[in-house]
């Protein structure tokens, strides 16, 4: 493994320990006729937003993902060259 390599997995468990310390959150609100889902950013989760508020798993999950498909292409990138 060269230095390359290291420096993208350094990065890639960096960036997921972020996204697990500061996940993103979702406000929801569902009375009837007025289902609203937004973004409310990101929150740390030891200060998370009020109890009105939702934790976004699927932003989570996707942001995880987008994480690892990059560090993988980019791994795969530099071990081709």
């Amino acid at each position: 493994m060269n230095t390359i390599q290291r420096v993208i997995i350094l990065a890639a468990i960096v960036l997921i320990v972020l996204s697990v310390l500061f996940p993103p959150y979702a406000a929801g609100k569902l009375p009837v006729g007025e289902n609203i889902h937004s973004g409310i950013g990101y929150h740390p989760i030891w200060k998370p937003p009020t109890v009105e508020y939702a934790f976004n798993k699927v932003g989570f999950i996707f942001q995880l993902i987008v994480i690892l498909l990059i560090s993988s292409v980019m791994l795969f990138i530099v071990r081709k060259s």
